[in-house]
């Protein structure tokens, strides 16, 4: 290619990106707003999908775009919403965590009680419960309720003989 004609793809080209800026620059309030409304509706049916990344990136773009205007509800709601987004992907990735622990633990108290070491086994679900007694999460997840119960009728059993012996 010779260099006048790379000159004139770059022209072009830079051209276009000032046009993309230019037009951002004679967009009226009126059109912001409803390029904003255009975003939130994308927005929302993302969230319904359940794709929360493409959600942050429009929130971004919402915020840019409030920004310019100085529409500072509109700030407001998408940085609220960032936030949301943000603990419920903190309540999940610890959700996450108690569960594989829980997994692991539910092996472990097996191996316990096939060795008839039922104190010990019932010490490591102590253990678990007391770790995680803060997390509003815990006691609502199906695999630790379960484990809960399992080592709740063990440890009774475990009682009721010990004191009839």
């Amino acid at each position: 290619m010779k260099k006048k004609d790379k000159k004139s793809a770059k022209k072009a080209k830079g051209s276009e990106e000032g046009k993309d800026t230019e037009q951002l620059k004679k967009m009226n309030k009126l059109d912001v707003m409803q390029k904003i409304d255009d975003l939130k509706s994308i927005q929302e049916s993302n969230m319904i999908e359940g794709n929360n990344e493409k959600v942050m990136k429009l929130a971004n773009q919402i915020i840019e775009l409030a920004i310019r205007y100085n529409m500072m509800y509109r700030i407001k709601e998408q940085e609220d919403l960032l936030q949301l987004m943000a603990k419920k992907e903190q309540k999940k990735f610890f959700a996450t965590e108690i569960e594989k622990e829980c997994l692991i633990l539910n092996e472990k108290y097996d191996i316990f009680i096939e060795s008839n070491e039922i104190h010990q086994a019932h010490e490591q679900i102590e253990n678990f419960k007391e770790k995680y007694r803060n997390n509003p999460e815990f006691n609502t997840l199906h695999l630790v309720i379960s484990l809960l119960e399992k080592d709740k009728k063990t440890w009774i059993k475990y009682l009721s003989t010990s004191q009839n012996e």
